[in-house]
């Protein structure tokens, strides 16, 4: 099943680190009585830095580890659902459980859940074959049921942040540049606006230390295991320069924006 999104001329920043978290602006408006533009600030991390992040309930509890993320590939890739492990030792051993992103909250210091242990445990424990379990809609109705969210529909192909290694990036014109490594995301608001590829075209910089931040407003469609993206060598060979400090912003990555990031600091 093939997906299409419409991606406005991409240009290339650079990122002269990996940031651990950096700050996302979400989205911008005009405020009354002023031409200019205001701009709503969230969290954006990399997922790779915050697997094994605690995650709490209402009450302050912990209830599990983030074990893993599931991202919808229908337009452009979205965040849909947290697996949140409890038990175990290094995502092995312990119990699944699937939590919609929009039900976590970051607190300024935690990840919480709107509800007690209690009930956090009423939800399914996932199976081997998670595939077949997002794919079904009765599961992800119940589990929107179990943390009092509103149900969600995962309409096209299904990513496990766990198996990113499968998953070549293709450019629409020059073919596989290079493979997924990581994905920025903010888990409590549902986002997941760069995909991150290693590259191994040789007209790009393949250094072992070298990333690329590709905008999900890019994707074409899910080939798998490629994804198809519609960015140009040449685009990634405009790079500039930016500080880390700086983060990346999501209005840039409306507009098609990459970032080159050097992961060697």
């Amino acid at each position: 099943m093939k997906y299409t999104a419409s991606l406005q001329m991409a240009l290339a920043l650079t990122v002269t680190c990996f940031l651990p978290s950096a700050t996302l602006l979400a989205g911008s408006h005009k405020t009354s009585g002023d031409s200019g533009m205001k701009e709503n600030t969230v969290k954006l991390v990399s997922a790779t830095n915050v697997l094994g992040y605690d995650v709490f309930d209402k009450e302050g509890k912990k209830v599990g580890d983030m074990a893993n993320f599931v991202l919808d590939l229908s337009e452009a890739p979205r965040l849909t659902h947290v697996i949140v492990m409890t038990g175990g030792f290094l995502n092995v051993g312990g119990t699944n459980r699937a939590v919609p992103a929009k039900a976590l909250s970051w607190n300024g210091e935690r990840y919480v859940l709107p509800v007690d242990r209690a009930t956090f445990e009423d939800a399914p424990v996932l199976p081997d074959n998670l595939e077949r379990f997002f794919g079904r809609a009765s599961n992800l109705k119940q589990l929107a049921k179990n943390f009092d969210v509103k149900p969600m529909s995962i309409d096209g192909d299904i990513l496990f942040f766990d198996e990113l290694d499968f998953h070549n990036i293709e450019s629409t014109e020059s073919g596989i540049i290079g493979y997924l490594t990581d994905v920025y995301l903010t888990v409590d608001h549902e986002l997941t606006p760069y995909l991150i590829m290693a590259p191994t075209d040789p007209m790009l910089d393949t250094n072992t230390l070298s990333r690329y931040a590709i905008p999900t407003t890019a994707f074409v469609e899910a080939d798998d295991p490629d994804l198809v993206f519609d960015i140009t060598i040449e685009d990634l060979l405009t790079a500039g320069m930016v500080e880390s400090t700086d983060g990346i912003k999501a209005e840039l990555a409306d507009r098609g924006l990459a970032y080159k990031l050097d992961i060697s600091q």
